[in-house]
């Protein structure tokens, strides 16, 4: 087993765990990583989320009874309590993690496993009902079929028609995106509005897709990464769409952390403005550096997305 010293993974503070020294390794119990569905528990680490969906990728269920609270605890020193951890769960079973905004109504990022694979596109968009209630079904649910009335939604989450009365330049950029799933319900998952920031068009069809599709494959291809986790998130600006109701982001951002076998990884980092008004490109970074810049927007000391685990 490889040991990680310290901690595994944080993220700007918001969670601070006990040292876990299994979650590389192939055969550690996966009951280290269970997902917890309520909001109103503490919820699981990222990283070891990450490690129960290598270990579950083919959506195998979850048993809730194995999660283990106790082992870390939340520290909310960046979002205070705007910070909403959703497991995100499809049809019963768990796909990634998402840190949602219920202020600015967009998520602050997405952790996942990168597994992409062929796949048909869904075109039908989700909502969280467990945003609107604690005692909701944790699963995300189809926002046309939903009982659930629109008024009661719109508080805690984005909604379509949000992004209907948004400008001709404003797409629904995914954070975890389609093209970085395995199959149908993974990929299906990604379409819950939780996972979703307005993106400059010019962006996300451009160059933010090409890292998606071909820049990710060549970095596994050239590394030889046996597994990639991926951080992806957006840094809320100053302006909004839907009247003020949604947050438009300034940058975008995403980290990689590539494992190759046992003992070796490697790294790297995109940062990308969001600004219609500027050439849409993307600037490739180091981990540390993509951390440095990140540290500035947010306007915090020192950002250490993996916990200095994947240098």
């Amino acid at each position: 087993m490889q040991k990680i010293p310290g901690r595994t993974l944080k993220f700007c503070g918001i969670a601070q765990y006990t040292q876990v020294q299994q979650w590389l390794h192939p055969r550690s119990s996966t009951k280290w990583y269970k997902c917890h569905s309520s909001l109103r528990s503490q919820s699981r680490s990222t990283c070891r989320l990450l490690r129960y969906l290598a270990n579950n990728s083919r959506g195998n269920e979850i048993n809730d009874a194995a999660a283990s609270p106790s082992r870390f605890r939340i520290i909310s020193d960046c979002w205070e309590d705007r910070g909403a951890r959703i497991c995100q769960k499809y049809q019963n079973r768990y796909y990634f993690a998402t840190m949602y905004d219920k202020t600015n109504r967009i998520p602050i990022y997405s952790a996942y496993v990168y597994n992409p694979e062929p796949g048909d596109r869904s075109e039908e968009w989700m909502i969280e009902p467990q945003l609107v209630r604690s005692d909701y079904d944790s699963n995300m649910i189809s926002e046309k079929d939903t009982s659930i009335p629109i008024e009661d939604i719109k508080p805690s989450q984005a909604t379509t028609y949000d992004y209907g009365e948004a400008p001709y330049y404003v797409d629904k950029g995914h954070l975890n995106p389609v093209v970085h799933q395995s199959d149908d319900a993974s990929k299906a998952a990604t379409f819950t509005l939780t996972n979703i920031v307005p993106q400059y068009n010019r962006l996300n069809r451009g160059p933010w897709v090409t890292y998606e599709t071909e820049t990710m494959a060549q970095k596994q291809a050239q590394y030889g990464c046996t597994q990639i986790y991926v951080l992806v998130g957006a840094v809320p600006g100053p302006s909004s769409i839907a009247g003020g109701r949604v947050n438009y982001p300034s940058n975008m951002w995403s980290a990689a952390c590539c494992v190759i076998g046992r003992n070796r990884r490697r790294s790297w980092g995109i940062l990308a403005s969001n600004n219609p008004k500027l050439p849409p490109a993307v600037t490739e970074y180091t981990l540390g550096g993509l951390e440095k810049q990140l540290a500035t927007l947010y306007g915090k000391r020192r950002i250490d997305l993996f916990h200095g685990s994947c240098y």
